[in-house]
């Protein structure tokens, strides 16, 4: 999900990530806007953690992700 950094600091275990969007790249993106009111496509909660693990993975290359199931609850 992540298309490049602006800051990493190993010391202060900071990182700064972007990522763009594009219809050309993200074929996906036509059906995350499912109301044509909304200015942009949603992102969902499951492409936000990817997102926070991939940062992890940066700041803590030397450990692995091994479950999320406490991350989402479900109601």
């Amino acid at each position: 999900m992540i298309d490049g950094l602006s800051l990493l600091d190993l010391r202060r275990e900071h990182v700064e990530a972007s990522r763009s969007f594009s219809r050309r790249n993200d074929l996906w993106i036509a059906d995350h806007r499912p109301l044509k009111s909304l200015a942009h496509p949603l992102v969902s909660a499951i492409m936000m953690l990817e997102t926070f693990m991939e940062s992890a993975r940066i700041l803590y290359p030397h450990l692995q992700v091994r479950a999320c199931a406490r991350c989402v609850s479900w109601t």
